[in-house]
């Protein structure tokens, strides 16, 4: 399938998830029942951190479970490897990987010194981790069978905006040169 997505299609769906009504905020408990199950796009965001920009992480669920697996992995706390929580023990860290020493952006250390100063949680702790997720995140969610059909993989699209709004997956994948729209 080609590489090539449109502007319209790309720039919508970052439109629609950024707009999108349909957030869910707590336990996952309380509304796994109403999250979908189809592929589609999620975006975590802290209305409360005083930071410019809102947007935690944003993302895609086109496994077998869709956004329903791909939330529940998060709203876990669990680390893993690839991919896991939307905070792990990155926040605040440097760590060392195949010879190479990575740091992460200043956001980071920004975000964990304030939860642990203003709510007394560490991020690195997984029940701290899972505190912040669940009482003070939310989460929008949007479908897109339709683009998971037409272009084969949501990653398309998912590189388009990134390539256009979101500086590298080493920031959290943060906006970049836009204004965040207010929640």
């Amino acid at each position: 399938m080609s590489e090539n997505i449109p502007y319209k299609v790309w720039y919508n769906t970052w439109y629609r998830l950024s707009n999108s009504k349909k957030i869910f905020q707590g336990n996952f408990d309380s509304w796994k029942d109403q999250c979908p199950t189809g592929p589609g796009f999620y975006l975590f965001s802290c209305p409360t951190i005083p930071f410019p920009e809102k947007y935690l992480k944003w993302g895609i669920g086109e496994g077998q479970g869709g956004l329903f697996e791909r939330l529940e992995t998060h709203f876990s706390g669990e680390v893993k490897d690839s991919f896991g929580s939307i905070l792990n023990t990155r926040i605040g860290r440097v760590f060392q990987k195949k010879d190479k020493t990575k740091k992460y952006s200043r956001r980071d250390i920004d975000l964990g010194n304030y939860v642990l100063k203003h709510f007394k949680k560490d991020l690195t702790e997984e029940e701290d981790r899972i505190w912040f997720i669940e009482k003070k995140c939310d989460v929008r969610v949007i479908e897109c069978n339709p683009l998971k059909l037409r272009f084969d993989k949501l990653e398309y699209i998912e590189k388009k905006i990134e390539d256009n709004f979101l500086k590298p997956k080493n920031y959290i994948r943060l906006i970049s040169g836009h204004d965040p729209l207010h929640f």
